[in-house]
């Protein structure tokens, strides 16, 4: 099995106070069943279905936005890895 998420992360500071906001934006299986040693899984996801927003990094320190695909497979020997990548959006 193997599954894709984007997660989308919100660090908000505030005086003293600091939210951080993690929310699931959505979540695929790209292949049912055990992938075998030296299989090549590609993967094409379509972002335009979700309203996201350009990548924000520490806006005078107050706010940042920063998107994550974070990928989950499990072998046939039920052994699972796992593997975060930060995802960086543009504005056109």
């Amino acid at each position: 099995m193997a599954q894709v998420s984007l997660n989308k992360n919100k660090f908000n500071t505030k005086g003293l106070k600091q939210k951080n906001d993690l929310t699931l934006i959505g979540k695929f299986e790209i292949v049912d069943g055990c992938p075998e040693k030296q299989d090549i899984i590609p993967i094409r996801m379509f972002l335009s279905p979700y309203d996201l927003t350009p990548t924000y990094k520490d806006d005078n320190n107050l706010f940042s936005v920063k998107y994550y695909f974070k990928f989950v497979l499990i072998d046939s020997d039920d052994k699972a890895y796992f593997k975060q990548q930060e995802v960086i959006l543009y504005k056109k």
